[in-house]
This record gives structure tokens, C-alpha cells and sequence, in this order.
């Protein structure tokens, strides 16, 4: 077994949804993006639920649109 448990798992799901996020070239949304990644994992973990964890996923996003950080999310049609 690669990894000792699903701690390991989540801590690097969370690792690979942040640098996911890098490509927005802000130092913001790869950090969000790894707590929110790690979230969404355990979620899965304890619901085995994909459905779940879309709507939880689209929830956060619609939530920092909301709070005023969604500018640091959004790419748009930059010139």
C-alpha cells in the first residue's frame, strides 16, 4: 500500500487541487484551494458520495463569489 491511510490521501488531494489552481498566477487561490480540497476530500471519504462532494464544490465556490474573493478565481477573457 502506497499510503498508510486516508489522511495521507486527502492531505495530497488537497496538494494536487491547489496546484490545480496555480494557473490563476495568484498566490490566493492555490492556497484556498488546497484547504478546499482537503475538505472536499474527507467529505468523499466519509460519504463515498460524488454528487456530494460536486454540490458541496459548487456551494464554495458560489460562497467566496459572495464574500468578494472570487476575483482571485476568475480568469475571464483577460487581454
Amino acid at each position: 500500500m502506497i499510503f498508510s491511510g486516508p489522511a495521507a490521501l486527502i492531505l495530497l488531494n488537497g496538494i494536487s487541487f491547489g496546484l490545480f489552481y496555480l494557473w490563476y498566477a495568484n498566490v490566493i487561490a492555490p492556497i484556498f484551494s488546497v484547504f478546499a480540497g482537503m475538505i472536499l476530500a474527507y467529505r468523499y471519504v466519509k460519504t463515498r458520495s460524488l454528487i456530494i462532494v460536486t454540490i458541496e464544490h459548487s456551494l464554495l465556490g458560489i460562497f467566496l463569489y459572495i464574500i468578494g474573493l472570487g476575483w482571485f478565481f476568475y480568469s475571464g477573457s483577460m487581454r
